[in-house]
């Protein structure tokens, strides 16, 4: 089934719409992802498991149950691969553990996607951004112990529900995005919620002290502009316009190779708080198992023998590689990350696809959610955890509206 839709600046196309009926309602799927932003906490695996129930009964209340049981080969061969980790892992009850929140995670994923289109998929992810904002400022001034980080780097910076300010600039960074593409794809009023809401994220991100996430949304705003550029421009044209965003992540992966250079720039020093020690010692680590790795979440618990030699070799402890490439590398092998950059690779592909062909809001959105993600997991690990990998499933398996209109 399908109808034809026109998108300013684009050639009208057919919009095919997505196969089967909503599987999880738009304001569950916003409550169940923001406990899965919010993770890690204290008793988050019981969070997840709690989560199984209100998804087991969206599952089978609907008939109609053929679109869930769909799943990318990509995502397949990645859980697969993390739950053989169980058979070398230094740690095989918490790779165990582990792997059983990212299947959790995947199954939130593939029903949040489940008969929606990307629009409707923008709409979850907003509705979790309303929620899990919502409960932050309320802490950041009922509990300022709770909702306010006291760990001496940036003291007093607002944290929310989540475990650290860095990961409230990440998640505040993304609903920025996704709210002012919603209002974008509208009446574009001032007096829009999305909007409002947009102006909350923002302020969120900047009450987080997270130089990263306003690095993010520099990215974000540069990538935007391109891709705003190619909605007026003809395909062979939109063409050209995907190569200077290759050159862009060409850029991107530089500047990651060498932080030294541009974190002056940005108020930081040059080991970028110490995340420079922390990557010599974490490839040192990976240079001792580099295909297999040490096991899915195996690391970064003090009493491991593993982890407490990368420390040493840091000379501090240290809670994860402060980089998600690495951090996949070390618990899952190379094999490991390269399969899991093979699901960015998939959902990266779709909307590419989509732009070039359509030139429309939602593959925007798709591809600035996606860059944000990549970037910020180049000082952080977020892409393969939480929110970011349910997002990354959901890219992978929702329907996009790409084909012309003949």
């Amino acid at each position: 089934m399908s109808t034809v839709a026109t998108v300013p600046g684009a050639a009208p196309v057919a919009v095919v719409a997505p196969s089967g009926r909503v599987v999880i309602p738009t304001w569950l799927g916003g409550c169940l992802l923001a406990v899965a932003a919010a993770a890690p906490f204290e008793g988050d695996r019981i969070a997840l498991l709690a989560m199984v129930a209100p998804m087991s009964w969206c599952l089978f209340a609907r008939r109609d149950r053929a679109a869930v049981a769909r799943i990318s080969w990509p995502i397949l061969l990645f859980l697969l691969w993390l739950a053989l980790t169980m058979l070398w892992s230094v740690d095989g009850a918490q790779t165990a553990s582990s792997v059983l929140k990212m299947a959790l995670l995947t199954l939130l994923g593939t029903l949040v996607s489940a008969g929606r289109s990307v629009d409707g998929l923008m709409d979850v992810i907003a509705r979790c951004g309303q929620v899990a904002l919502t409960a932050s400022w309320v802490l950041y001034f009922a509990l300022p112990d709770v909702g306010r980080n006291w760990d001496g780097y940036e003291s007093g910076a607002m944290r929310g529900i989540f475990v650290h300010r860095n990961t409230l600039g990440y998640f505040a960074a993304l609903i920025t995005i996704t709210m002012l593409v919603r209002w974008a794809r509208g009446p574009r009023r001032l007096l829009s919620p999305s909007l409002a809401w947009a102006c909350l994220a923002l302020v969120s991100t900047v009450m987080s002290q997270s130089r990263t996430a306003w690095s993010v949304l520099g990215v974000t705003a540069a990538l935007a502009l391109v891709m705003l550029a190619m909605r007026g421009l003809r395909r062979p044209a939109r063409l050209s316009a995907v190569a200077v965003l290759v050159v862009l992540v060409g850029a991107l992966v530089r500047v990651a190779l060498n932080p030294e250079q541009v974190v002056t720039g940005l108020g930081r020093d040059a080991t970028l708080t110490g995340r420079t020690e922390i990557w010599g010692a974490v490839v040192t680590g990976i240079i001792e198992r580099p295909f297999l790795g040490y096991g899915w979440g195996a690391l970064w618990r003090a009493g491991s023998p593993a982890t407490e030699a990368l420390w040493a070799e840091a000379g501090f402890a240290f809670h994860h590689a402060h980089n998600g490439y690495l951090d996949s590398a070390a618990q899952a092998g190379l094999i490991g990350m390269s399969l899991g950059l093979l699901v960015v690779a998939t959902g990266l592909w779709r909307a590419l696809r989509s732009h070039v062909h359509r030139g429309s809001w939602s593959s925007t959105w798709v591809l600035l959610v996606l860059a944000a993600v990549l970037v910020f997991n180049m000082t952080e690990a977020v892409a393969f955890t939480g929110m970011s990998w349910v997002l990354l499933v959901s890219f992978c398996l929702v329907a996009h509206p790409w084909k012309e209109h003949p």
